[in-house]
């Protein structure tokens, strides 16, 4: 007679053991489950920042965090911002001439946009900021070399893509303030920001470094004096 052999602590009367399902395991939380405020002490503003930028493309999870982290989202962003702005003029000081650095840009055009879409009532003035940090930063002071001014292979940052990037950053702005009932005081800075734009242009063609944000800089004109005209009616 052959004896069958039992698994160590298994008797012939012990239950058989069910499968292990998928509800066994436990899953880490969905998006839709976070508890946004308990992160907050969790995570550097930075990552946290970052965090709250890609789920707030969710149509459902966007209003949680409004909702949830307003009283902390400004201080987040700004801090997110403050690290963006320091990468960027990073990338800037690494640059010879103005070629390298006009294409240096183009790697933070996309965390740009999500500041634009992040869920916070500044988020297109931010984008607008820190849209004019990349413009500022896409060239060098020619001065410097005779190579400096470079020779015009920057991938169409200042003149094409990038021009087209800042046109729609600069309508996103404005038409929040359309939409607000104040598009003609919504943006204070933009006759100081037309003017060093400008200024940087005139500099930068003087060494053969152009063209420098046409559409942009057209655009931006038009509505300023499209504000002086509502000022000063009177003037039409």
């Amino acid at each position: 007679m052959s004896l069958k052999r039992e698994a160590p602590g298994v008797s012939a009367d012990s239950p058989a053991k069910k499968p292990r399902t998928d509800t066994d395991i436990q899953q880490p939380p969905i998006a839709s489950q976070f508890d946004f405020p308990a992160l907050v002490p969790l995570l550097s503003p930075k990552r946290l920042a970052s965090l709250l930028l890609k789920l707030s493309s969710d149509p459902v999870i966007q209003p949680r965090i409004e909702h949830e982290l307003r009283p902390v989202l400004e201080s987040i962003f700004l801090e997110y911002d403050k690290s963006l702005v320091a990468q960027i003029k990073s990338s800037n000081r690494k640059c010879t001439d103005c070629d390298e650095a006009g294409s240096s840009m183009f790697r933070f055009m996309d965390k740009v946009k999500s500041v634009a879409q992040s869920p916070d009532g500044s988020a297109k003035t931010r984008a607008w900021a820190l849209t004019m940090e990349l413009i500022e930063n896409s060239w060098v002071d020619c001065d410097l070399s005779p190579k400096a001014c470079g020779y015009g292979e920057d991938r169409g940052f200042k003149s094409n893509r990038g021009d087209v990037f800042a046109l729609d950053i600069a309508k996103a702005r404005w038409n929040e303030g359309v939409a607000q009932g104040n598009a003609a005081s919504f943006w204070p800075e933009m006759d100081q920001e037309l003017e060093q734009l400008d200024e940087d242009a005139s500099y930068l063609a003087d060494y053969g470094v152009e063209p420098y944000f046409p559409t942009l800089r057209e655009q931006l004109r038009a509505w300023s004096q499209e504000r002086s005209l509502k000022r000063n009616p009177a003037s039409e």
